[in-house]
């Protein structure tokens, strides 16, 4: 039976060539381990953590399937978030949700043929990109592990969006119609940010108002819609946030903590955030995530 993983399954983050080295070495000191494959038919270099939901891409070459939309990418919107994968139990049904949902999928013809560096890890692998909603950048993939013992989300906790607040109810109704993600209303009691999340997708939208301040806000502005944040569990916050600032040299840019408030302590005993100093424009928080027994 194929493994059902409805989830974001990991999350695909694109670089320029040079700063490949220095991406790896940020994760190696998170104790993260990723594996390296070169791709010249596809013209990537690739990172991949099998247990952490961590991809990492780059061009190599000038030819290739992928060349044009890496570069074309990094030209748009720099180092950053290249997509979201999202897991789903089927390829074929999801496809079939997002198209009614007024969408489009553009299914790869080869995900596995066999050539593959990581063709003996899978027993199934079908991956599909969701076209019309740009500002998700979504992709879809369906797979089963040669080895079931290996974690399809990993490390990864959920995928942080900024949206403009009129953005939150159109993708709120698309990701329920296409792909059957239930959010949550989340009080924060700031007036000026809209919440909404998803534990079980691993997706969480934020809305900012216009001219508030923070840096939600200001990756907004910057950056504009779409994926801004990625947080990945870790056992001990203080443990690993003292990892990353002897590697980055920098502390947190901040911290917050859920612990205790309403809303979120009869779910979970510990809830804290720290937000890193972004890497080689990649931006990732790490989250201390206990829930109550």
């Amino acid at each position: 039976m194929p493994n059902s993983i409805d989830h974001v399954s990991h999350v695909v983050f694109c670089v320029r060539p040079e700063q490949m080295d220095e991406v790896r070495q940020f994760w190696s000191a998170l104790n993260v381990e990723l594996e390296e494959f070169v791709r010249e038919d596809y013209g990537l270099r690739i990172l991949y953590g099998w247990n952490t939901g961590v991809e990492i891409i780059t061009s190599v070459g000038t030819t290739g399937g992928f060349v044009e939309a890496v570069s074309t990418h990094l030209a748009t919107h720099g180092p950053g978030i290249y997509s979201v994968v999202y897991g789903v139990a089927s390829l074929a049904r999801a496809a079939e949700q997002v198209r009614e949902a007024g969408a489009d999928v553009d299914i790869f013809p080869e995900s596995m043929n066999g050539n593959e560096p990581w063709f003996h890890r899978y027993e199934y692998l079908r991956e599909g990109l969701v076209l019309g909603q740009d500002t998700l950048r979504l992709s879809l993939v369906e797979k089963r592990h040669a080895d079931h013992s290996e974690n399809e989300s990993g490390a990864l906790s959920h995928v942080i969006y900024t949206l403009d607040p009129k953005s939150l109810a159109p993708a709120r109704a698309f990701l329920k119609s296409a792909l059957n993600v239930e959010f949550e209303d989340v009080d924060t009691k700031n007036p000026n940010l809209e919440v909404l999340y998803s534990q079980d997708a691993g997706l969480e939208l934020l809305g900012p108002a216009p001219g508030s301040k923070g840096f939600l806000a200001e990756g907004l502005r910057q950056q504009g819609e779409g994926p801004l944040l990625v947080a990945f569990k870790v056992p001990d916050i203080e443990v690993a946030a003292g990892k990353a600032e002897a590697h980055t040299g920098v502390g947190p840019t901040a911290r917050i903590s859920y612990t205790g408030l309403p809303g979120w302590s009869d779910k979970y005993e510990v809830l804290e955030e720290v937000i890193l100093e972004p890497v080689c424009g990649l931006r990732v928080a790490l989250a201390q995530i206990d829930l109550v027994e």
